[in-house]
């Protein structure tokens, strides 16, 4: 029988990475899906962004032929913006819901027909505390997970009777570099006696 394969997008660092090097040393065949490759070379790396469609399913395409089942998906690519929503642009809003909660939706929504056919598998999607309590100045980044929680409780419904499982792990903060990453914005912090840079430190 071959080995258990895990598929984690947002690999090449922090809970992605570590995650990856966990399910390894257990043993199982681990393929990451990045824009960029990580430090580990025991990963299978196909390059992979959340963002644009087509990528998204050439590269899980791709990791299920190369590995011939798919056991575990787990949706950790993400990024965090902060600062008041009013001041906060078009741009970076729809980037932030387009990579936390619609790139899981791509990612999950290839695999979910692969894991039907083979009758088993899991999908973990990485979401945050954030969800429930939601973070003043990082609105969008809330909101983000919290709907990746209600996609995960709906889509599980969906492929339960598939022998499908989906489930959300919610984080609190994690020593990564996520933080250090985060785009913030500051603007209208003085109209806001100074919470925004208070809440996001």
């Amino acid at each position: 029988m071959s080995r258990k394969t895990a598929v984690i997008t947002g690999a090449s660092r922090g809970i992605g990475l570590a995650a990856a090097k966990r399910l390894i040393d257990a043993g199982w065949q681990v393929y990451g899906l990045s824009r960029t490759e990580g430090p580990d070379e025991r990963v299978q790396w196909i390059p992979c962004d959340v963002s644009n469609p087509e990528s998204v399913n050439e590269a899980l395409d791709s990791a299920c032929m190369q590995a011939g089942r798919l056991d575990l998906l787990v949706c950790n690519a993400g990024m965090g913006i902060s600062g008041a929503v009013e001041f906060t642009s078009e741009e970076d809003a729809a980037r932030q819901i387009e990579v936390n909660l619609l790139g899981a939706v791509r990612c999950a929504g290839r695999a979910a027909g692969a894991l039907r056919k083979q009758g088993f598998g899991k999908i973990i999607f990485v979401s945050s505390l954030a969800a429930v309590f939601p973070l003043p100045f990082q609105s969008l980044y809330s909101a983000s997970k919290a709907g990746l929680n209600v996609f995960s409780d709906a889509l599980g419904i969906e492929l339960e009777p598939f022998g499908v499982q989906t489930c959300t792990v919610m984080l609190n903060d994690v020593r990564t570099d996520f933080t250090d990453s985060r785009k913030k914005t500051e603007t209208g912090d003085s109209i806001y006696g100074g919470a925004i840079r208070a809440s996001v430190e």
